[in-house]
């Protein structure tokens, strides 16, 4: 999206991702946490080595699908469910020529489409599209209960516009049926992937640097001794946990190519021409990997994060983008990520195996660093 149609959609948006929205989404964030462990619990009962990356896909969708549009799918203790193995598909199949030149060069997505109808990345897609399109036809004839969820929220935009009696918040508010297909199509697929890919690099780097686990656990019995569910606000006064998030983060950004924008005017930067319309994306891994902005930039080191610390400048550190087109949805995954690790920590000890890459072997469809061979790690029960 470009201009004034980016910030109608943007200020539509935003209030589904206000502080008091995501307060009310712990509750659903907690319980598909909880179903999370549990399938970790089953799994180390038997001493399975986990592939943390795919278990993590399903807490991912299931958080995305109730926070966002409301659908119960089994998609944690079924990993045939239908939705999930279409997302898989997308990705799996995203990196296939066509798919790529699609992504990097926009302009000759139609053509492509027409040249290759049948291209599976392009039919898995109509697949999904589709069934958003029957459950926006359900809650508009009444036939499924509204949720004040995205999904909504959007709906409710168009009934207002709809309704507006000025030509000027009529056409600020109104989104047509097909944006409001592609926002939810987007969110699914951007939550999926990036949030499943930061757990399991986290998952990981615990396993790795066991001192950090003890320092987090520590965190959590100091400050919450009990066992009690953890709101949005206790989450933001778990200082180390913040910290160790965005050093893995940094170290292992979900995507190599977050921000991305069209040149609107001719411009030469450090010598470099670059004409007006020119696409430019600033690449994300080398910029958490420059040793101009991180000292020993390959280190894992969550302390460069904490108050005090010579600071890096703003723009070097990008997970989520820059600026006003930031990630929309950064809060929700930082809670969705926080609330389960905190509850991993709480219940095993992460542990490196036989089976685990180190460090994992990175292959990048479209712009996700993807484990090549996953994230396999094994659990160890705390002592109650």
């Amino acid at each position: 999206l470009k201009g004034d149609e980016w910030k109608k959609v943007r200020t539509v948006l935003n209030p589904a991702f206000s502080t008091a929205k995501m307060r009310l989404m712990m509750q659903t964030i907690n319980k598909c946490a909880d179903v999370f462990v549990d399938i970790l619990t089953e799994s180390s009962r038997k001493g399975e080595v986990l592939e943390m990356y795919k278990v993590a896909q399903g807490l991912s969708l299931d958080v995305i699908t109730k926070c966002a549009l409301a659908w119960q799918v089994d998609c944690q203790r079924n990993p045939d469910d239908p939705l999930l193995k279409e997302l898989r598909n997308i990705f799996r199949n995203a990196s296939n020529f066509g798919a790529r030149i699609s992504f990097w060069f926009p302009a000759l997505k139609n053509v492509i489409e027409i040249l290759h109808k049948k291209w599976q990345f392009m039919v898995t897609q109509e697949k999904i599209i589709a069934n958003l399109r029957n459950v926006i036809s359900l809650r508009r004839r009444g036939q499924a209960p509204p949720v004040p969820d995205l999904l909504q929220l959007m709906l409710n935009c168009q009934s207002d516009a709809s309704n507006a009696k000025d030509h000027t918040d009529k056409k600020n508010l109104l989104l047509e049926d097909h944006m409001l297909i592609a926002n939810c199509f987007i969110f699914i697929l951007g939550g999926l992937e990036t949030t499943s890919l930061a757990l399991a690099y986290t998952l990981f780097l615990l396993a790795k640097h066991p001192e950090e686990q003890d320092r987090l656990f520590q965190e959590l019995k100091d400050m919450f001794p009990g066992n009690q569910e953890l709101s949005s606000d206790d989450l933001r006064k778990l200082k180390r946990l913040d910290i160790v998030l965005k050093e893995s983060l940094r170290l292992y950004p979900p995507t190599v190519a977050f921000v991305s924008r069209t040149c609107r005017r001719d411009i030469t930067v450090m010598g470099q021409f670059i004409p007006s319309g020119t696409s430019v994306t600033v690449p994300v891994w080398h910029l958490h990997h420059d040793a101009e902005y991180w000292q020993d930039p390959f280190k894992f080191d969550p302390e460069r994060f904490s108050e005090g610390q010579e600071r890096h400048p703003a723009e070097a550190y990008a997970p989520f983008g820059l600026g006003p087109r930031a990630c929309i949805g950064s809060r929700l995954a930082m809670l969705e990520l926080k609330a389960t690790l905190v509850k991993v920590l709480r219940r095993f000890k992460i542990l490196m195996c036989e089976e685990t890459q180190d460090p994992p072997k990175i292959r990048i469809p479209l712009s996700l660093t993807l484990p090549e061979n996953g994230i396999r790690l094994k659990l160890e029960r705390r002592d109650p």
